[in-house]
């Protein structure tokens, strides 16, 4: 399954882009995310590396991407706050969208 990157130069797993296509995909992220939680705990990083580890960015704001923010919060909250209930609050998600709008494919009255 091909991901549609519109020609965007350097989307690659290397740069710590994750597509969500498969269930394959679905765990790769996972991981990376638990990842970077643990690498977050470590008492010997300065606040700055930590709000890094733990910034996530979904790209496109169609309605598939706005529910995997909706569950990515939710994994967060509900699973991962059980080892590391210090760093959720500086956990941070956020959807770019070059439309206005999120679900720019949806009429706007609803």
């Amino acid at each position: 399954m091909k991901s549609r990157t519109f020609g965007t130069p350097g989307l690659t797993e290397e740069n710590r882009v994750y597509f969500l296509k498969t269930l394959s995909d679905s765990r790769k992220i996972r991981s990376r995310m638990i990842d970077c939680f643990e690498k977050a705990s470590s008492p010997s990083l300065d606040e700055e590396e930590k709000t890094r580890l733990l910034n996530f960015i979904i790209v496109g704001a169609g309605p598939t991407n706005v529910e995997y923010a909706g569950e990515l919060s939710q994994f967060i909250k509900d699973d991962l706050v059980r080892w590391f209930p210090e760093l959720v609050k500086k956990a941070r998600i956020s959807i770019v969208e070059v439309a206005d709008v999120l679900m720019p494919s949806y009429a706007k009255d609803i």
